[in-house]
């Protein structure tokens, strides 16, 4: 049952990122670096998204990696996020931003590599600037928790933000 389960899990989750490599986004792409910390298991993790957006009003594709180091097992974490993002006020350079999505996670023990299906949940806030934090709470075969920092490589003007108004 598990086994079927998991095949269903990872069947989805490659039929997300077929559907996320096809998607035209009405805005912008960027490339982000992050890193941060996992618990159970407790690893410290490094990675990379791409961001997509917005595909709809204040709505992004936010695909990421993760390779978590740490507690006698290698994790890589494929994360098929949708996030919604909103400014926390009108003048703000803070955004911010909560979704989540389904996830594939390959556990490597020593001589045993191990696939499973995962689902998270992510929030957290961005920076004019590109530096973002987020928190992720993981469910299924994802790490319980993991908290990260990163920075989002900006193409032209920061995508996560609206445009500014005009002065009066």
């Amino acid at each position: 049952m598990t086994t079927d389960f998991n095949r269903t899990c990872v069947r989805l989750g490659l039929v997300c990122a077929i559907v996320i490599c096809f998607v035209r986004p009405g805005g912008a792409q960027d490339f982000a670096v992050r890193s941060g910390f996992n618990v159970n298991p407790d690893q410290f993790s490094v990675g990379g998204q791409y961001e997509f957006g917005p595909v709809a009003e204040r709505l992004w594709l936010q695909p990421n990696v993760d390779m978590g180091f740490g507690d006698g097992v290698k994790l890589f974490a494929f994360n098929f996020d949708v996030v919604f993002r909103r400014q926390l006020d009108r003048r703000a350079v803070w955004t911010g931003f909560a979704g989540g999505g389904p996830a594939i996670n390959v556990y490597r023990f020593p001589g045993i590599s191990q696939t499973e299906a995962g689902a998270g949940l992510v929030g957290g806030v961005i920076h004019r600037s590109g530096l973002f934090s987020e928190v992720r709470v993981g469910f299924l075969e994802s790490p319980q928790v993991r908290f990260g920092a990163g920075y989002v490589f900006w193409r032209g003007k920061a995508a996560s933000t609206p445009p500014a108004r005009p002065r009066r």
